[in-house]
Formats: structure tokens, sequence, C-alpha cells
């Protein structure tokens, strides 16, 4: 998506309800260091989020925002959508949506991440400008 934007091209858009479950690299190292923190006997596995859901579109604009480029869209009709979803798995997986929830990690350890969308965003972009070189 970086370089998408970096080269100014329009986002295709394919629904706003296009929802997904996202996270920082910081954010994970802050999940696993407050489990490895409050180790308790036994297995268990936590999924870890930012703890809220983002649509393409909010993404690609943050995204676009950092790069100091205006964010531009293409919608893509519902019929097209679903019948690329009808021919396709992997247009099902791109153009549907992504949830998971981190209320297990939230609710035993006190999980709560550090880095906002437009935090993490920023970061990752830096880091793209720099191994762009």
């Amino acid at each position: 998506m970086i370089r998408w934007a970096n080269r100014g091209l329009p986002f295709p858009i394919f629904g706003f309800d296009n929802l997904r479950s996202m996270i920082y690299v910081g954010n994970v190292i802050h999940g696993i260091l407050l489990a490895v923190r409050n180790a308790v006997p036994g297995v268990t596995t936590y999924v870890v989020t930012d703890g809220e859901e983002y649509s393409t579109r909010r993404v690609y604009a943050a995204i676009c925002r950092e790069l100091g480029k205006a964010p531009r869209f293409l919608p893509v009709p519902d019929w097209m959508v679903r019948l690329g979803g009808l021919l396709s798995e992997d247009v099902r997986r791109v153009t549907g949506s992504f949830r998971v929830s981190s209320e297990k990690i939230r609710n035993e350890l006190g999980y709560s991440p550090p880095y906002s969308l437009e935090q993490g965003i920023a970061e990752t972009v830096q880091w793209y400008k720099r191994s762009a070189r």
C-alpha cells in the first residue's frame, strides 16, 4: 500500500464495511513483553491487535497523509466485488473483512496498545523511505 500511495495511484475501495484487525510491530513487542513478564504456568495463546478495526480506506488515507500526498480512491461497484469473490478466494480475502479479538490479553494481562494506527503508519512510512533509497 505504501508503494501504491507513494506513486500517487488511486486505491480501489471495495466498500466501507471492509474492516481489518491490524497491529503495528511496536504493539506486538509490547504484547510479547507483557506476556513474558506476567507468565503463568501452562500454555496459553494470545491474539494481539491494535485494539480497533480499520477500513482499508482509513489505512490508505493515513499512509498518503504521512507521505504528504492527497489520498485518491477508485470505488469498485458491489456487483464487481461479488463476481470477483465468486471467481477467486484471493479476491474474497482482499475485499472482505478480517477481524480478530485481543480481548483475552486485555482482560488477563491488561494489554493496551501503546501506539495508534497513525503512529504505527508514521514509523512504517519512515522505515520505507529509508529502505527505498
